[in-house]
């Protein structure tokens, strides 16, 4: 028993701490893949409960189906427009058959809303709500998906209207094609029924061809909707996962469905409504954990040795902040290009997590500044001022200074002579360093 324990202790500490000490610079081959794969998803993970991700899709649930109608109402009004609407009912019914009665009563109220939002006294109020509705719950996603990426800006009200309704035009059309290829497969399948070789190769794309869907769909959502640049390779992996995950649930849910007649007995013709809340809840679940996934592919560097950034000493604090320094300094000197976060932790092999810590201060001490670093326009760092005046001094000075200092802990008498010796200390060091330039440290 004590050696179990011991071993689980030892696997607990190694996921928590010593993975994070392993930097992608000192591990590679199959090792290092199989070190980032576990990163990745133990990130994964733990950020889909820290961050409640079950409590947010509740709320994306009561959301959507607040905004079910309209949202179907746009899709249906652009797939009209087009002259394939019938091509998104088929679909819809093919993939449910459970829920046949259901859909086509919903498709009804689909109907009616889309009449009345055309005519009447409804004509502009009707188009008014239908497209509130639908930004609205593409506003909630959004809002769910920054806070996963840690991002704290959302985009203005145009990029919100043109980025969410070009997303809604797509999708109509990836059905259609879906939709169009499962039908076109079926009927060459059925003029070789005869050939043990063709067809069965056809069988598997035809049921490999939804998986494909559910993908670049996932995938598209995962690159349009956080606020911030997704790097499509992150994306398409998490649109996999999410895509597969999808799938397989809507199995388990429509075979569920074919056992659940005590469940209907109980509840009558109202047993599809919770068991449409069920779906839709379980759904936002997979897409908010793929979101997690793709931030957590994308963001793994910057979690290395994340509990030795935050238990920092300050001697290597300020030791790192000055190597830093003079590092952006002598590159401008030399007229090199500006530096990225992620070259100048690649580069010089630190810790991503600790270089962001260090530059968010020395931009906040007005040491460096933030600039285009290339033509794709990535932000790189210069000094924000001329290098001739960064002394060693004028480095600790405006370190030590930038901040609040308006505790008034110094005016007490007890406490004066404390901070008259605090400010000393430094003065005395920077006398010794005023005329000695960082960067000819």
């Amino acid at each position: 028993m004590e050696k179990i324990v011991r071993y689980i202790l030892d696997f607990v500490k190694f996921v928590t701490i010593d993975i994070w000490r392993i930097s992608a610079h000192e591990e590679k081959g199959r090792r290092g893949i199989l070190y980032l794969v576990l990163k990745t998803m133990i990130l994964t993970i733990r950020g889909f409960f820290k961050g409640k991700m079950q409590m947010k899709a509740s709320a994306l649930t009561y959301y959507s189906i607040f905004a079910l109608i309209p949202l179907l109402a746009f899709v249906f009004g652009i797939a009209r427009g087009f002259g394939f609407d019938s091509y998104i009912i088929e679909f819809i019914i093919y993939k449910y058959p459970e829920q046949g009665e259901g859909i086509k009563y919903i498709f009804q109220l689909v109907e009616s809303y889309l009449a009345h939002a055309r005519g009447g006294v409804f004509v502009g109020i009707g188009i008014v709500f239908l497209f509130w509705s639908v930004l609205n719950v593409f506003t909630q996603i959004e809002d769910s998906f920054n806070e996963i990426w840690r991002i704290k800006k959302n985009r203005s009200f145009v990029r919100k209207f043109t980025d969410f309704f070009s997303l809604l035009f797509l999708i109509p059309f990836l059905i259609t094609i879906s939709s169009g290829i499962s039908f076109y497969f079926k009927f060459i399948i059925s003029y070789l029924n005869d050939s043990y070789i063709i067809s069965p190769a056809l069988n598997v794309l035809l049921v490999l061809l939804p998986y494909v869907t559910s993908w670049l769909i996932f995938t598209l959502i995962y690159v349009v909707v956080p606020n911030t640049k997704v790097r499509f390779s992150k994306a398409a992996v998490a649109g996999l996962v999410a895509g597969v995950a999808f799938q397989l649930f809507q199995i388990l849910y429509i075979w569920g469905q074919q056992w659940m007649t005590s469940y209907n007995a109980i509840y009558g013709g109202l047993a599809a409504l919770p068991l449409l809340l069920l779906f839709v809840q379980i759904t936002w679940t997979i897409v908010l954990f793929g979101a997690e996934l793709s931030y957590a592919g994308q963001s793994v560097r910057s979690f290395e040795y994340e509990s030795d950034v935050k238990n920092i000493s300050h001697r290597y604090y300020e030791f790192v902040m000055l190597a830093l320094a003079k590092i952006i300094i002598k590159r401008f000197e030399n007229g090199e290009e500006a530096l990225s976060l992620e070259k100048l932790a690649a580069i010089y092999k630190l810790p991503i997590r600790l270089v962001s810590v260090m530059i968010d201060r020395l931009c906040q001490a007005g040491i460096i500044v933030e600039t285009y670093c290339n033509v794709e326009k990535e932000t790189g760092y210069q000094p924000a001022l001329d290098i001739n005046k960064i002394t060693i001094a004028y480095f600790f000075t405006k370190i030590d200074t930038s901040g609040s200092e308006s505790f008034k802990l110094e005016t007490r008498e007890e406490f004066k002579s404390v901070w008259d010796y605090t400010c000393q200390i430094r003065e005395t060091i920077n006398r010794a360093s005023k005329n000695k330039l960082v960067k000819d440290l």
